[in-house]
């Protein structure tokens, strides 16, 4: 984004098709508002359970990243993680949540993990145009939806989970 003000007003930028930029305006503002909440949390409250409750906000952020890397593999890529993403990604993916072994990074550590995978979101979608959105991923991924689902679920998904970040938040503080 050139400016602050085109994150808080949801603009497109130059950068990319009109739609698409707003589907990036959006995924900046959700990552930015959750990365302002967690910045500074030591590891302990990262790690904090909520009693009768697996997931950390440390897990939850993972489990974020996780979903926009695998979904990312699927529009760009046409691939499911390789056995390397997978010891990376394999514990925070739908299905195989393991708050258990998502312990100990500090904020930081999320962050950067986040910068990787969303930079790699934001080169690829430079090279797309609006519809590409309208288009199936290739098989065997094709009934997943369009491309446009799987990044509005890859938003969706900050938005749900950020809504858990700030219940948890509430107990710690």
């Amino acid at each position: 984004m050139d400016n602050i003000q085109e994150i808080f007003e949801l603009r497109s930028n130059k950068n990319y098709s009109p739609l698409i930029g707003g589907i990036v305006a959006q995924l900046t503002l959700s990552k930015l508002l959750i990365i302002k909440q967690i910045l500074n949390l030591k590891i302990d409250q990262l790690d904090f359970t909520v009693e009768n409750h697996s997931n950390t906000i440390g897990t939850l952020i993972k489990h974020m990243i996780a979903v926009e890397k695998m979904h990312q593999n699927i529009i760009f890529f046409n691939r499911r993680l390789d056995e390397r993403e997978m010891s990376l990604w394999g514990d925070a993916l739908p299905g195989t949540i393991d708050a258990t072994s998502i312990r100990g990074n500090d904020s930081r550590y999320y962050f950067e993990l986040w910068e990787g995978v969303r930079n790699i979101t934001l080169n690829e979608l430079q090279n797309k145009d609006d519809q590409w959105l309208y288009e199936h991923p290739k098989k065997p991924f094709n009934t997943m939806g369009n491309n446009y689902f799987l990044l509005y679920h890859t938003f969706e998904d900050h938005i749900a989970h950020h809504g858990q970040i700030k219940s948890i938040l509430k107990l710690i503080h």
